[in-house]
């Protein structure tokens, strides 16, 4: 993984060699700046009399000492000395540099130059060009153009030291025209990392999973019939031929290639660029339903996977184009924590994360007005934009522009307060935000039912079971945005689509119905590990039907029970301890 990008590796940095470098810097101080005091102290007790170059570690050496020393090694890789008169340099033990020059000339002796050196250091010798205005000898960083030492320079020093120790391996520096490709291509960049994963037969297919794991199943769940290899996932099964069909891409299905290394980079000799973006994106698109409908039970549809590839490939153009933007997420519930409406928004590209927070709050507001609400209680998971609509601040900025419209915003209402929250507490927003950036292609309305189906109900039911404080009455608005993602290049002030969509309880009945079974439960002082606390529940309730125990931050668990007679029967048992602590039950 440490490889270039050229070579094969994902261009990670390797943290033993980028330490040596780090410390050959200060080894570098000690050559250059001998006036430093770091250097006089140095020389003083460990090389008095000698040079850096020439010191020896010594008796009882200081740590520090011993970490420059060892990085000396770094400094001789890359340094070397730049003549000027050649006083400061020794030719040999006897013969300095300035003897070989020409004073009156400022070349070369050639004469002399042969007498003392073998023929190939002559010419290496005399091919160093001589300055006329004579400076004093220096070192230099032979890696940098300007010879200045630089920590980068060394570290690629370094990597290219330890991989030319393997350029007899069969396959070192093989492919780098593929490997370029692959990095090259426009494709999104998670597609790129599968890619790189694929030729490196790195991905987890049965075959990989079974020699990792010494198991004996290693079939392919698709087809059912042949090994799941890196090849047989994306062109061999019979359940892929129709999606490069339907992609129009020949993927060369009857070569006979065994590694996948070849076989791609055949396919992309005989495919232009566009062809390239639709071939790596198909991949990824077949491991993406691949998983799906291995973990999740879901069809296997072409089809599917086809309109995936196209919407990928849309999403690429469109960051390009016109930049992600930022998306909005905001969540209206009643007083007893069930949705009313949801709002996603796409906003302007070029937000800060302060300001799409404060916007969300302020478009939030303006739906709860349409709405009709008289009361609300504002909820963010950014807490420097809650503590200043709190402090009503106000300024010159763009920011206190927005606040200045939400405080005017305010006076539509009979009762505005503003609290923050955890983001635990936020995950249907959250998620909401994270599906108008980067779902694209779909009506957002199933984009909304998507997100939040999963979320809504055991969200909502964990935030109205708040043991902190009391639930008003009033409505609350939480308000949210994704402030992971970030625009990128897109033209200042040029607005992108502002889609909008609301979801009322009917979209999410069915899995409000299938949690309406659960209980909250957690230890009263203690918050016990996850798998303590299903083992715990598990064990107490062994007679009962338990479906489902998931967690929650805090400690709070959701226990779903299969019949309705079953969670009666739990919330009307006695008082129970855990580890001599109660253990709490909620509906």
């Amino acid at each position: 993984m440490c490889r270039h990008k050229s070579r094969g590796g994902i261009g990670f940095r390797d943290f033993e060699n980028f330490n040596l470098a780090l410390l050959g810097k200060q080894a570098w101080r000690l050559v250059m700046n001998t006036d430093c005091l770091m250097a006089r102290v140095m020389k003083g007790k460990y090389f008095y009399g000698k040079s850096f170059m020439d010191a020896e570690l010594g008796s009882n050496p200081s740590f520090t000492w011993r970490g420059i020393l060892e990085a000396r090694m770094v400094v001789r890789l890359g340094a070397r000395k730049r003549i000027g008169n050649g006083f400061d340099t020794k030719a040999s033990e006897e013969m300095r540099v300035s003897e070989l020059i020409d004073a009156t000339s400022n070349t070369w002796d050639t004469a002399k130059v042969h007498s003392h050196f073998l023929p190939f250091e002559c010419d290496r010798i005399l091919r160093i060009r001589l300055s006329e205005s004579k400076p004093a000898d220096t070192w230099c960083w032979e890696a940098e153009k300007y010879g200045n030492y630089t920590v980068k320079s060394v570290h690629r020093l370094l990597m290219e030291e330890i991989e030319g120790g393997n350029a007899g391996r069969s396959d070192y520096g093989e492919g780098k025209w593929l490997w370029s490709k692959i990095w090259r291509t426009p494709v999104l960049p998670r597609v790129k990392v599968f890619f790189w994963q694929l030729c490196n037969d790195a991905i987890a297919t049965k075959k990989n999973i079974a020699a990792r794991l010494h198991l004996t199943d290693d079939t392919c769940p698709r087809c059912l019939s042949n090994v799941e290899t890196c090849l047989h996932v994306v062109r061999d099964c019979g359940c892929v031929e129709g999606i490069w069909e339907g992609l129009s891409v020949d993927v060369l299905p009857e070569a006979g290639f065994l590694r996948v290394r070849e076989w791609v980079e055949e396919v992309f000799r005989g495919l232009c660029e566009r062809e390239c973006v639709t071939f790596m994106t198909g991949c990824w698109a077949i491991w993406e339903k691949r998983n799906k409908a291995l973990f999740d039970q879901g069809e296997w549809r072409e089809e599917e996977v086809i309109r995936r590839t196209h919407e990928l490939i849309w999403e690429m153009e469109r960051v390009q184009s016109e930049g992600i933007g930022t998306g909005l997420g905001i969540v209206c519930r009643n007083a007893s924590g069930s949705i009313e409406w949801c709002v996603t928004i796409q906003s302007v590209a070029g937000l800060t994360p302060e300001l799409a927070e404060a916007l969300a709050v302020l478009e939030g507001l303006k739906e709860a007005r349409c709405s009709g609400h008289a009361k609300v209680e504002v909820e963010s998971d950014c807490r420097g934009v809650i503590a200043d609509l709190k402090a009503r601040k106000s300024g010159r900025s763009e920011l206190a522009l927005i606040y200045d419209d939400i405080f005017s915003l305010c006076n539509c209402f009979d009762v505005v307060s503003f609290s923050f929250v955890s983001r635990n507490f936020n995950t249907v927003a959250h998620g909401l935000a994270h599906a108008v950036l980067w779902t694209v292609g779909r009506q957002l309305r199933e984009i909304v039912a998507e997100v939040t189906a999963a979320e809504c109900s055991k969200t909502a039911e964990l935030r109205s079971f708040n043991l902190s404080k009391e639930v008003s009455s009033s409505p609350e608005i939480t308000v949210t945005n994704d402030t992971e993602w970030k625009t990128v290049g897109a033209k200042t002030g040029t607005p992108l689509e502002q889609p909008r969509v609301k979801i009322k309880t009917g979209d999410v009945q069915g899995e409000l119905e299938f949690w309406s079974t659960s209980v909250f439960c957690f230890v009263l002082g203690a918050n016990p590990p996850n798998h303590v606390m299903d083992g715990f529940v598990r064990r107490i309730w062994k007679d009962l039907s338990i479906d489902k125990v998931a967690f929650q931050a805090n400690g709070i668990c959701i226990v779903r029970l299969s019949k309705q007679e079953d969670k009666d029967s739990v919330l009307q048992s006695e008082q129970l301890l855990f580890d001599n602590k109660p253990f709490i039950i909620r509906d």
